[in-house]
């Protein structure tokens, strides 16, 4: 499998989910080999969701026309003809429904490589819309998009050709954790996403992980920590283990998973990322950290937790943990005490974003008791 050197020998396939209902909160990115020599074009299939979007332009920035088209797969695809209506000769639209076999065997037809950014459960979605999306996690889980899809997606790539990546949520494994582990790692179990796991949404994501992990398709598994759009840009930092805490823009996730993709480096291995926050990206350091990171064992209990991670590591972490917000502050006094420094603009609109969320998150639980 080659990801670099003759681009224009291979095409290149992202496929992300393609309306509000899948969101571009999970991204699976799996890769195939290159089809023929002959093929003038990688196409990529990408689609509308908000971190689905900003893959679509970062490729459009990395390649010339001349190497890469995308293809935009989405269900509502008037939607997405507006949405990229300025680059309009640098997509391809098709349909794609995330839970059709035939469709997604459409979609994906004679890809190189594979990006999923879709899940079922989106904060673009109503209260109510959300809280219907909770139910069906809950009485039905392997029905979602999360692991029918992605049990789908597997099913297409291999009846083509072999495949290549995926990119889900940090915190997957977490409430799953023993108790000592939980103790020993309390800053990131402690956290409302963990402790809550509202009718198992994190473990029917883990199930999605794993059934790309057991299909035999070379993949990666990037997990972004809080997406943010209000974060600054920043140099990513990679960790294995499911214990980092961190936010990351949706510029740079799309950035770390258009980079994966030329990455043989990151084949078979999993990973969450957070950014440093105006720390430029290192390329050579990028490349070489994926290299020294652990590949996947058959059982994901093995890549977690203590068993990865050195109390060095962790405490190192523990360093770069945001300051959490309290919960009862108001937008005009976002500072825990009149002794810390002035926070800037982006700083401030990134607590107030915090907030709303957690309100946001409250609400839901309160509907769903």
């Amino acid at each position: 499998m080659q990801f670099v050197g003759s681009l224009s020998a291979c095409l290149l396939s992202l496929i992300v989910g393609g309306c509000e209902a899948f969101a571009a909160t999970q991204v699976p990115v799996l890769a195939s080999p290159s089809v023929t020599a002959a093929t003038p074009k990688k196409k990529p299939v990408c689609a509308t969701g908000r971190t689905g979007k900003e893959v679509v332009a970062n490729l459009i920035k990395r390649y010339r026309q001349d190497e890469v088209t995308v293809r935009v797969g989405a269900r509502d695809v008037k939607k997405a003809e507006q949405m990229f209506s300025d680059v309009s000769d640098r997509v391809e639209i098709v349909q794609c429904d995330l839970l059709n076999e035939g469709s997604i065997n459409k979609a994906t037809s004679g890809v190189d490589k594979v990006v999923w950014a879709a899940t079922g459960f989106s904060q673009q979605q109503s209260l109510l819309d959300r809280v219907f999306s909770l139910i069906r996690f809950a009485t039905s889980p392997k029905t979602t998009v999360e692991v029918e899809g992605i049990q789908k997606l597997v099913q297409a790539l291999k009846q083509q050709r072999d495949g290549r990546k995926e990119q889900d949520d940090a915190a997957l494994t977490r409430p799953f954790w023993d108790e000592a582990e939980k103790e020993k790692f309390v800053e990131v179990t402690d956290i409302p996403i963990v402790k809550l796991n509202p009718f198992n949404i994190l473990g029917t994501k883990l199930e999605g992980e794993n059934v790309l992990r057991k299909s035999g398709v070379p993949y990666c598994i990037v997990r972004p920590c809080g997406l943010n759009d209000a974060h600054k840009r920043g140099r990513p930092v990679l960790v294995q283990g499911d214990v980092a805490i961190g936010r990351i823009n949706r510029k740079d996730a799309a950035e770390v998973v258009c980079s994966v993709l030329e990455c043989p480096e990151a084949t078979g291995k999993t990973f969450e990322v957070f950014t440093i926050p105006l720390y430029k990206k290192s390329p050579q350091t990028f490349k070489k950290t994926l290299e020294g990171l652990k590949r996947d064992s058959p059982d994901w209990q093995d890549d977690v937790g203590s068993k990865v991670v050195s109390d060095e590591l962790y405490e190192f972490l523990r360093q770069l943990q945001p300051n959490p917000q309290p919960r009862n502050v108001d937008q005009g006094s976002l500072r825990q005490s009149d002794e810390e420094p002035e926070e800037d603009e982006g700083v401030k609109a990134d607590a107030v974003q915090q907030k709303e969320r957690v309100e946001r998150q409250d609400r839901i639980v309160a509907a769903v008791r």
